[in-house]
């Protein structure tokens, strides 16, 4: 109200559409477009619209912004960060892969990078790596995502033993997201529905895993219509569609 020229403004109102707790997804992209067009050279605005172009599934848009971003703040960890991302969404690992440990060396030991590390390794088939550099990492916005990726390492491995008694620790703490995970993994199709069903809130984690991550895990049970029916309540969630 007081200034609407003013970019930054209008790249902390998309923040506030994404999460509240109507999570007015497309309401956020146009914020965040508006920030752009009236500072260009806005680097966090970039940052912010390619995770919101990835939360809202629209993963192409999400490389163009990202590799803006980069352009614009090549030291930004968030950048480059957002752009390995995006490559993983976009089916690229390798190049994926090589952005995430640039990051690594701007910034060692960051948890987020840490964790993108594993995952990449785990896609393209790297398992004992993969074990390595999951076995210390917490994310807190990705919540137990360390976690489970061990547990589907397991399962790649034949460590059966060891992803069920992952598998029993999500149960425990009812974490419907990890459970359907890795029951896919381990083909128990029934139970993995079954507790995809449940999952009743969509953060930023199970949005991106359910989008882009485990792609082969979830090929496992993706024709059942009930998970194409999670994944309109999963757009539902985010506002896509509804604007």
């Amino acid at each position: 109200e007081l200034d609407p020229t003013l970019g930054e403004a209008h790249a902390s109102l998309a923040l506030v559409y994404l999460y509240t707790d109507r999570q007015q997804g497309p309401a956020a992209l146009r914020e965040l477009e508006r920030a752009i067009e009236l500072r260009p050279n806005y680097a966090d605005a970039f940052i912010w619209l390619c995770w919101t172009q990835l939360l809202l599934g629209q993963p192409e848009m999400a490389m163009l912004s990202s590799r803006r971003a980069v352009e614009l703040n090549p030291l930004s960890v968030e950048a480059g960060g957002n752009l390995a991302s995006s490559l993983q969404a976009n089916g690229d690992y390798e190049l994926a892969l090589a952005e995430n440990q640039r990051v690594l060396d701007i910034q060692p030991g960051w948890q987020s990078a840490l964790l993108g590390q594993g995952l990449l390794l785990y896609e393209l088939g790297r398992l004992q790596e993969a074990e390595a550099v999951l076995a210390d990492v917490s994310v807190p916005w990705a919540k137990s995502a360390a976690q489970d990726t061990l547990a589907l390492v397991h399962v790649a491995s034949g460590n059966d033993l060891r992803s069920r008694e992952l598998l029993a620790e999500a149960e425990a703490e009812g974490r419907w997201f990890s459970m359907s995970l890795i029951n896919a993994a381990m083909g128990q199709k029934e139970q993995a529905i079954e507790a995809l069903e449940q999952v009743d809130e969509w953060d930023d984690w199970s949005t991106l895993a359910l989008r882009y991550f485990y792609p082969d895990v979830w090929a496992t049970i993706k024709d059942d219509p009930r998970f194409g029916a999670v994944v309109r309540k999963l757009d539902n969630a985010w506002g896509v569609g509804a604007d």
